[in-house]
Formats: structure tokens, C-alpha cells, sequence
């Protein structure tokens, strides 16, 4: 472990990347590896859903909402995940309510899992976002 020259943070095998800048003649170096995190270096143990994608019915009040009136529902969920009520409407908004939801309570997943949810099963994984959210608070 070596620490960089005017810093504090250690760094793990240091890799300096030298570039130069042809059209202002300059040079520098670049140190390409980002500071590790301090202390315990073993990763939470990621949640599950707490249902699954098309346990829909579990939450008839949910279901009905979720599956006959998404566009409303999806403005509630943006309210309850303390989003302005508006926000499902802008372009990736909805993927980014999913991350972030699934990001907060630590689920697994990626945004591409949450993407394909949202574009296969729209009205589900809306349904599964409100339960999560119902059954964690």
C-alpha cells in the first residue's frame, strides 16, 4: 500500500497512466485505481423482494390499483418515495424510482433487471414496488 504525494488516502497497487495533451503540451499523471473503503471489506448480503414479480393478487387493493389505474399509481409510488408526483413522466424516470427503491432496502438486482421488469411486466412491477414499500415500512 503506497500513498499518493500531496494525499492521505492510501492506495491498493498503484497504477499511474501517463497522458499528454498535444495540442496544449501538457502532461500529467493520472492514478486510474479508485481508494478502497476502509474497514470491513465483506459486502452486506443483498435482500430478495419481499414478493415476487407476479404475486400480484397478494394485495387486491394494490392489484386493482397497479393493474386499472397504473398512471395514478405510479404518481403515488413517486410521492411515497418522496419524489415530486410528477416525476414517472420524464424519460427513465420509472427505472430510476425502481434502482432507487431497490437500492434503499438493498435488494439485488440490476438497473437492466429493472429496466426489463418495467418494459415486460409494467403493471406488475408496479404492483411489487408498492408491496415492497408497504411491507418494509
Amino acid at each position: 500500500m503506497s500513498y499518493q504525494e500531496d494525499s492521505k488516502i492510501p492506495l491498493q497497487d498503484e497504477m499511474p497512466m501517463s497522458y499528454q495533451n498535444t495540442e496544449n503540451g501538457c502532461q500529467g499523471e493520472t492514478i486510474v485505481l479508485q481508494p478502497q473503503r476502509k474497514g470491513n471489506n465483506q459486502p452486506e448480503a443483498l435482500n430478495s423482494w419481499s414478493t415476487n414479480l407476479f404475486d400480484c393478487l397478494d394485495d387486491i387493493e394494490v392489484c386493482l390499483c397497479g393493474g386499472l389505474c397504473p398512471c395514478i399509481h405510479c404518481c403515488m409510488l413517486a410521492d411515497t418515495l418522496g419524489e415530486c408526483f410528477c416525476t414517472p413522466y420524464l424519460p427513465g424516470a420509472r427505472v430510476a424510482m425502481r434502482t432507487s427503491l431497490r437500492n434503499r432496502f438493498n435488494i439485488k438486482g440490476s438497473i437492466a433487471t429493472d429496466a426489463l421488469a418495467l418494459c415486460c411486466c409494467f403493471q406488475c412491477s408496479l404492483c411489487q414496488m408498492a408491496r415492497e414499500l408497504k411491507n418494509r415500512h
